[in-house]
């Protein structure tokens, strides 16, 4: 078995457990459907994954000081995006309503399904707990990195250039992340999912320029990784 096969398996069986574990059988079997032929097609090209992507461990430190100087920047832009939205929708309620802004866990933190979850293995697992939790939020964005970033924009880009590449794939990230707020998972307010699925598209932009830029994927993990690591904050021990 080569290392591309291995790091797939590993992946969908880690993305998958993921989200059984936050979701359910039914959500969770739906949405790994929905991925795993892209998957194959994709693997079935070169079986060159890891090269294809730029994965490996030498670009995950290579990329790290820019994932450390991006990722305040970062933080900026969506709140900046956050307040000029609540502005054009006129009704500052939303802010509490949507809590820190266009902020990924931020949804999810007003289901109170993650953190419950999340906050259920720190809490009966203690530091073990705490591993388990950087591990489904690290599974969880590689994953979203590997299908957005990797097979999405790598390959569109082949075809329409990289600029409309990196649109299009974070137009397909923002509106999967619909299934956050007007999916099984939570119902909210119109205008809380507009400015949620609105600023997730352009934090994939974010993302993809900084993949296309680094020729890695890894890049844009690191700063995914680091971003979506805020949620741990928010985690309320459970009893």
């Amino acid at each position: 078995m080569n290392r591309d096969v291995l790091f797939l398996i590993i992946l969908i069986l880690s993305y998958f457990f993921i989200i059984l574990f936050l979701s359910g059988f039914y959500f969770g079997f739906n949405l790994i459907y929905l991925f795993f032929f892209l998957i194959v097609l994709d693997y079935e090209k070169d079986h060159n994954i890891l090269k294809r992507y730029g994965i490996s461990f030498e670009n995950i430190l290579k990329n790290i000081p820019i994932a450390l100087i991006l990722l305040p920047l970062w933080f900026l832009v969506t709140e900046l995006v956050t307040y000029g939205l609540l502005a054009f929708f006129g009704n500052p309620n939303l802010y509490t309503l949507y809590k820190l802004g266009s902020y990924h866990n931020v949804v999810v933190v007003s289901c109170k399904l993650l953190p419950q979850k999340l906050g259920y293995l720190i809490s009966h697992f203690s530091i073990l707990g705490v591993f388990l939790a950087i591990y489904i939020i690290g599974i969880a964005t590689l994953f979203e990195e590997y299908i957005y970033r990797g097979i999405i924009m790598y390959n569109l880009s082949k075809y329409i250039g990289d600029k409309k590449a990196n649109l299009v794939q974070a137009v397909f990230f923002g509106l999967m992340h619909t299934f956050d707020v007007a999916g099984p998972l939570c119902l909210l307010r119109l205008e809380a999912t507009i400015l949620y699925v609105v600023s997730t598209i352009i934090d994939g932009l974010i993302l993809g320029s900084l993949a296309q830029k680094r020729k890695s994927i890894m890049a844009s993990w690191l700063l995914h990784f680091g971003f979506d690591l805020t949620i741990l904050a928010y985690i309320k021990p459970t009893s």
